[in-house]
């Protein structure tokens, strides 16, 4: 008997989430709302790299003025009242509180357990910073924040028929066109070692299996927004976005070239959008510094990698690509782009090269001089070649 030996096929990488914006900007008709998770700070701490980034994120959404900010969850390391008072301090130094200019919504994850994922809520919910779990509507759109702190959503078990009747309501209320699921715990780890998601996968299924079902039935939009993971990972199931937060302050679990960064993420909600196109993201690295790197001439028919690198306070370089949003920019004698339409750029005499923001690639096509930048998260910098 003749058998095909063993292969070993490399897994595709999946295709990215059209929810995150690559290149680009959200539109300003959209209304917007912030979301960050995993700072896991401590008083004892206070000027610890964790309270760095907490602070530099909660300066930039207070400059991004969202309609509110969700925090979720792992706000604090460990749910002591010192550190919730600490947490205070910090959300009034930076936004006011509890004067903020938008709401703070603070939902918990398992670090507001003591002790850690197995205990109570006691004093997260003393603390009286937020609640356990939420609902609201806004602008037509059903916010739906569930408590997943031990693990599992059954750590509330009333959450669960809880959010069944909430998502058959906005099926046909015709006052929300659209449902946003917040948990601290995702679905899916997007790392292999699925160390970092609901504990029990048949509850996973039941909560993907609803929200398709919802966006099915109701023709209306849905996304389920999760932390923990520590790592930038947006993916879809069943038409449905899910999305993993990157930490906003403990180091990430991932590498850079794989989401592996801290920051957060700003949505946009356009009203009266179809359910593909109402929400959009930007992926937003907290940046020290970006550099950006190509040959000062190159010759012309040639391709060249160009390197855009963000740095962090920790010294981590992360690649200026997806799953961050980053916005490109050249002189008009640029194409930036790729596929049929690059293609066709390049018949045009006055474009000199084209540059593909995906693989960073700039194939240049006839002589010249140009100008390309980039901008991540306010961060911008710039590079000229000369094309003989």
């Amino acid at each position: 008997m003749r058998v095909a030996p063993d292969l070993e096929v490399p897994a595709a990488a999946p295709p990215p989430e059209p929810t995150i914006i690559r290149n680009g900007a959200l539109d300003p008709a959209r209304w917007t709302f912030a979301v960050m998770a995993d700072n896991q700070f401590v008083a004892a701490s206070p000027d610890s790299v964790e309270v760095q980034l907490t602070r530099q994120a909660l300066r930039q959404i207070r400059a991004a003025g969202p309609d509110f900010l969700i925090i979720n969850g792992d706000f604090v390391d460990v749910s002591l009242p010192e550190n919730y008072d600490f947490a205070r301090r910090l959300l009034a130094e930076e936004l006011g509180y509890p004067d903020t200019p938008f709401p703070v919504i603070y939902i918990p994850g398992n670090h507001e357990r003591e002790p850690i994922t197995s205990g109570s809520l006691d004093n997260f919910i003393a603390a009286g910073l937020g609640p356990t779990r939420t609902t609201f509507d806004h602008k037509g759109v059903r916010f739906i924040l569930l408590d997943s702190s031990n693990g599992f959503l059954r750590s509330d078990f009333a959450q669960l028929p809880w959010l069944e009747a909430l998502l058959r309501d906005a099926e046909s209320n015709p006052a929300i066109e659209h449902v946003a699921v917040f948990s601290h715990y995702p679905t899916n780890d997007p790392l292999p070692t699925d160390n970092s998601q609901l504990g029990d996968r048949l509850e996973a299924e039941l909560v993907e299996r609803w929200l398709t079902a919802f966006r099915e039935r109701s023709g209306k939009g849905v996304a389920y927004v999760a932390g923990h993971a520590h790592i930038a990972g947006y993916e879809r199931v069943d038409g449905v976005p899910y999305l993993v937060l990157p930490s906003a302050g403990k180091v990430p679990y991932g590498g850079p070239e794989n989401g592996g960064f801290n920051g957060w993420l700003r949505f946009g909600v356009w009203p009266g959008a179809t359910a593909a196109e109402w929400l959009r993201a930007e992926s937003l690295p907290l940046l020290e510094r970006v550099t950006l790197t190509m040959p000062a001439e190159l010759a012309a028919g040639t391709s060249v990698a160009v390197s855009a690198i963000g740095e962090q306070v920790r010294g981590r370089m992360i690649p200026l690509r997806y799953p961050a949003t980053v916005t490109w920019s050249a002189s008009e004698n640029v194409f930036i782009g790729s596929g049929q339409a690059a293609e066709l750029a390049a018949k045009l005499p006055h474009v000199i090269a084209v540059f593909d923001p995906d693989t960073l690639t700039l194939q240049t096509l006839r002589p010249g001089t140009l100008n390309l930048a980039v901008v991540a998260n306010g961060e911008r910098a710039e590079a000229m070649t000369v094309i003989r």
